[in-house]
């Protein structure tokens, strides 16, 4: 029987590299096949790659996927008759955030056919 391979999407800021490297070894220790996509800000992918270094890692930029200007102005479009507008400004970075991962996966499971888990990087899996 194949090994189950098991794809996963995170996206992080810098500040969880630490996280991010103690997940991949703890998914490693499940699975021994792991494929990590990790969407991180454009100005921060450098840094991601000096720190990452597995084989099964892909740091993708934001900007690759929807440059914050683009989202913000369809964001805009699409919250100017809202009664809490003022709320969700808010949290704009977080709405973000998920659209970076469900467009990243959408893409991912339509050019592959695979699955796809979201993982947020702030979290460490703890057993299979």
């Amino acid at each position: 029987m194949d090994e189950i391979k098991v794809n996963v999407c995170q996206v992080s800021l810098n500040k969880d590299i630490p996280l991010i490297i103690e997940n991949y070894k703890n998914f490693k220790k499940f699975y021994k096949k792991i494929n990590l996509f990790i969407v991180c800000p454009n100005d921060q992918i450098s840094e991601f790659k000096q720190k990452i270094i597995f084989d099964e890692v892909e740091i993708i930029g934001e900007e690759d996927i929807i440059e914050f200007k683009k989202f913000e102005i369809i964001y805009n479009n699409l919250v100017r008759e809202v009664t809490y507008k003022e709320q969700f400004d808010r949290r704009l970075k977080w709405y973000y955030q998920q659209v970076l991962k469900m467009t990243f996966s959408f893409n991912f499971i339509k050019e592959t056919n695979q699955n796809i888990v979201i993982w947020d990087s702030d979290t460490i899996i703890l057993k299979k």
